[in-house]
């Protein structure tokens, strides 16, 4: 009999689906809640990023529309994040300001593979709104090429929904989901995730963990 060994630290996905028989006195299994006959059109996550020591090769990869300099490091913070520390006081009148995050390590030749379709990358980002103010608002954009150089998600999210306060932090936190142009299987050879400052004047760190895909 085959067991399954969850990470505490991931959400429940079952990735197998699972046929039971109707008999008399059967219950139906139940995980978090969940049937697992319906927890199985959950898709498995297949690539999952660890910052809890390091951030391994994610590093600033470039800018647009941006004048000032952007550092990416390693932070403790919620269980180990990668702390992006940014200045859009400069650009505070754009309407688009731009700051690059690739993983250096994944490239044509070194890439992450997919067996199974994926539709989505997800993760959390952390801000602190006090330094959003006005009209002003973070955006973010996630755009990535197979190993041979075709985009296969090149996604903008404008409107991250709902914030949500960090106990004991001045900080918010947003969960961000954004879709592969079709679902994916095969080799992904590059990929950014940016931070877009719409008229912001943001000077400080912002956090993101819990990568997956």
């Amino acid at each position: 009999m085959k067991t399954f060994a969850w990470k505490k630290s991931a959400p429940f996905i079952l990735s197998v689906a699972v046929a039971f028989t109707a008999l008399p006195g059967f219950v139906t299994p139940m995980v978090m809640d969940v049937p697992i006959g319906i927890a199985t059109a959950y898709a498995a996550v297949q690539k999952e990023w660890d910052f809890s020591q390091d951030i391994g090769a994610w590093t600033c990869s470039g800018n647009y529309n941006y004048s000032s300099k952007a550092e990416a490091a390693y932070d403790p913070a919620f269980g180990g994040s990668l702390k992006l520390t940014v200045d859009f006081s400069k650009d505070k009148e754009e309407t688009w300001s731009e700051v690059k995050l690739s993983d250096t390590s994944i490239t044509p030749e070194t890439p992450v593979v997919f067996s199974e379709p994926t539709k989505w990358i997800e993760f959390d980002l952390y801000y602190d709104p006090a330094k959003l103010g006005g009209d002003s608002a973070f955006k973010v954009k996630v755009f990535g090429k197979d190993d041979k150089g075709e985009e296969v998600i090149n996604d903008l999210q404008d409107k991250l929904g709902t914030a949500h306060a960090i106990e004991g932090s001045n900080l918010k936190r947003i969960h961000v989901k954004c879709p592969f142009m079709d679902e994916f299987t095969g080799k992904l050879g590059h990929l950014e995730v940016s931070v877009v400052s719409y008229l912001s004047s943001y000077q400080g760190d912002v956090y993101i963990n819990n990568i997956k895909m």
